[in-house]
């Protein structure tokens, strides 16, 4: 009885004490993306105070975590509390770091040292400082906005596609979203992007074409987000009628040749295309009906053009008045018939053009080997390859009637040589080299659609120019695969940024993190700059790397001195949780010892890799050494690559095969091709590999090589 007694006691009590501590405190579930700072304003307590009744959060807070928050407690005089224009000011206490002020106030590093300039590196015990406060600090009325909140997988750049909004404006309204987006993190939007519910259209009259339907929010040309996702690149069904895109390119004459519909019947369905067609718009085009006969695609090209004359097939190759001795290619007498090519004339002679800078001095039609000059040489070796591939094709079948000209790298020349190559009436031209020259001979045939391939340059600029297809990948390609390694292979480590500081470097780094992944925690990423013209120093990166798991620092910048200082002191750090991200132009920085980038797991997304044990780039090299006494250079490898995926496609596909290129993503021997069409025009391949320096070696690596994402690099 007594026992029993002692035990309603003992319940008494509890009950009583867990009754006091729910009326002394309030019960908050930490979300992502949320501070301690923001947590102790938004209850109006201190972070000593929220940490004395909470001490796991004092070395990380973490999402899901349920804080006790102290009722009607009188905050501390304490100077934590006191704003003044936007900043906080923080006493140092011990074990204060620059790394551990970031995440308690959800700022990054920079800003802190931005807003104290005395700090000179270092934290000194009882000084104050400034802490600058971010909007999401602050409490704002969101009745003006609508709410989206962040799923897992989803980007800034994403978010910005699917409710019509530019990055910029998205930014500017969520500033907090450039530095990265959290799972359950809330972003603010126009409440004119709200999604509006689906209704079903049974068909579109052509009377209300140009009008908006009711219960619908509009754009310009009067149709919604939802039957605009129905028609992009495709056929939306809307009954009688279809909603298309307009891409660059297209005219009356086109569209007719391609859904049988006049000019006038389009005129009829959108009054608005008296002003002629634009790029981006979407129109109303009539179904087919089910009794016209489908042509094929082969009448298709040829629907509405005199049939071209048969011309006299040769096995000469001509350089411009110019003969380079060669080999005569060779094509067996009877074809074999390959599956996908029986709706194309396979007996059809493909004329194409290649324009290279021999810089040749024209005194016969021969070519002395002192005339050549050394810049000639790259134009050589990739003469060379490409007509290595011509070649393949040859045996496998297709004619090839190939005019080679030296452009020489001079737009007069250039000029001259036009009224040559339209007479040509080419079904491909291959080059010239130089971004400027290329643009101008695209220009010069884009009224006849003739596809003009971009094979080197860098810089070149497909926008506005819808037959212009780009080889070499861009700025936009190398960004886009960062962000696809950070994503896929390396989600949950710590993202650090390296660059000079410059305009450019940083707007590409906005670009990286805009097509970041929501991740499952706050604030992730952060800066590692050189503070005016002063280079780095050891505590910066000391305090940006985080110990408890990898950190991937992607080098934007291109300025040799800032990089090899920068590699150099990461690797006196000897920290083996780095994995570089950088450019393989780092491997011809002569300061930069090939073992420090070898121990700091340089990764490299990179336009070429040859595999020297693959089997076909032995026969390759081998056919070359037969044919040219030498040794085939990259560039060599660059024109058998070039020749062979586009001369195949010209044959395999016909003379439209452009239109099928995006649905193709092809290895070659040094390089790929995953060639898309841009919204500007033409056409640019964003195909590249990932390379690294591993164990002294240049070798490839693969998506799923990487068992298990979470763990830090080898070493």
């Amino acid at each position: 009885m007594i026992y029993r007694f002692f035990i309603a006691l003992y319940l008494l009590l509890i009950g009583l004490s867990l009754e006091a501590q729910e009326g002394e405190f309030i019960f908050h579930e930490v979300k992502a993306g949320e501070t301690k700072y923001g947590i102790s304003r938004q209850y109006g307590v201190t972070i000593e105070q929220l940490e004395k009744f909470n001490p796991e959060i004092k070395s990380e807070l973490k999402e899901g975590v349920t804080l006790l928050i102290p009722k009607d407690q009188p905050e501390a005089e304490s100077e934590l509390s006191r704003t003044d224009s936007g900043y906080v000011y923080h006493q140092v206490k011990a074990g204060d770091t620059f790394f551990s002020l970031s995440q308690t106030y959800g700022v990054s590093i920079a800003e802190i040292k931005e807003a104290n300039p005395q700090l000179q590196d270092v934290l000194r015990l009882g000084e104050r400082i400034k802490i600058p406060l971010r909007p999401q600090a602050r409490e704002e009325d969101l009745s003006n906005y609508y709410v989206h909140k962040i799923i897992a997988g989803e980007t800034a750049y994403s978010l910005s596609r699917k409710y019509r909004l530019s990055l910029d404006s998205l930014y500017l309204l969520n500033p907090e979203a450039e530095n990265g987006l959290g799972v359950g993190q809330l972003l603010k939007l126009p409440l004119s992007r709200a999604p509006q519910k689906k209704e079903k259209i049974v068909e579109v009259l052509p009377d209300t074409a140009s009008k908006p339907r009711d219960g619908f929010d509009s754009d310009e040309d009067g149709f919604t987000e939802e039957e605009k996702d129905t028609a992009i690149n495709e056929d939306g069904d809307l009954g009688n009628y279809f909603l298309y895109k307009v891409k660059t390119g297209d005219s009356f004459y086109s569209l007719k040749n391609r859904y049988g519909v006049s000019q006038s019947k389009l005129l009829e369905l959108n009054p608005e295309l008296s002003q002629g067609l634009t790029v981006g718009r979407y129109i109303i085009i009539p179904k087919k009906k089910k009794e016209e006969k489908e042509l094929s695609w082969l009448e298709k090209i040829l629907s509405g053009e005199k049939k071209q004359e048969e011309r006299q097939k040769t096995d000469t190759i001509s350089i411009d008045s110019l003969i380079i001795p060669q080999k005569t290619l060779e094509k067996p007498v009877t074809p074999a018939i390959i599956a996908d090519t029986l709706k194309i004339d396979i007996d059809k002679d493909y004329r194409v053009g290649l324009m290279l800078p021999f810089y040749t001095s024209l005194f016969t039609d021969t070519v002395f080997e002192n005339e050549v000059e050394e810049r000639s040489k790259i134009a050589l070796d990739f003469y060379n390859g490409f007509l290595m591939a011509a070649d393949t094709l040859g045996k496998q079948g297709m004619n090839i009637s190939l005019n080679v000209f030296d452009t020489r790298n001079d737009m007069f020349r250039l000029r001259e040589l036009i009224p040559q190559v339209r007479q040509n009436r080419f079904d491909l031209v291959v080059g010239p080299l130089y971004s400027s020259n290329v643009q101008f001979v695209a220009d010069q045939l884009a009224e006849d659609y003739v596809p003009v391939i971009s094979p080197l340059s860098t810089s070149v600029e497909v926008k506005g120019q819808p037959n212009l297809i780009k080889c070499i990948t861009g700025k936009k390609g190398r960004i886009k695969k960062i962000a696809d390694l950070l994503n896929e292979k390396y989600s949950k480590g710590r993202i650090i940024f390296a660059h000079s500081g410059k305009d450019e470097e940083l707007e590409e780094i906005k670009q990286i993190k805009a097509r970041l992944q929501a991740r499952e925690r706050g604030s992730f990423i952060d800066n590692v700059t050189s503070f005016t013209d002063e280079m780095l120093h050891h505590s910066d990166l000391k305090e940006a790397l985080d110990t408890g798991q990898y950190n991937v620092i992607i080098l934007v910048s291109e300025d040799k001195i800032f990089l090899s200082d920068l590699v150099n002191k990461l690797r006196v750090l000897r920290d083996t949780s780095i994995l570089l991200i950088g450019s393989p132009r780092l491997m011809r920085i002569p300061t930069l010892e090939v073992t420090y980038l070898d121990y700091l797991n340089l990764t490299m997304p990179d336009m070429n890799y040859i595999d020297y044990s693959n089997r076909e780039t032995i026969g390759f090299i081998e056919s070359y050494r037969q044919r040219y006494a030498d040794e085939p250079g990259r560039f060599a490898f660059q024109g058998y690559d070039v020749g062979l995926y586009f001369l195949e496609r010209l044959w395999k596909r016909g003379l439209f095969f452009t239109q099928s290129l995006e649905s193709d993503t092809t290895e070659m021997l040094s390089t790929g091709f995953e060639v898309r069409k841009t919204q500007e025009g033409g056409y640019e391949n964003n195909f590249l590999y990932v390379t690294a320096i591993r164990d002294m070696k240049l070798v490839r690596l693969q998506y799923q090589e990487d068992k298990s994402p979470s763990s830090p690099p080898r070493k």
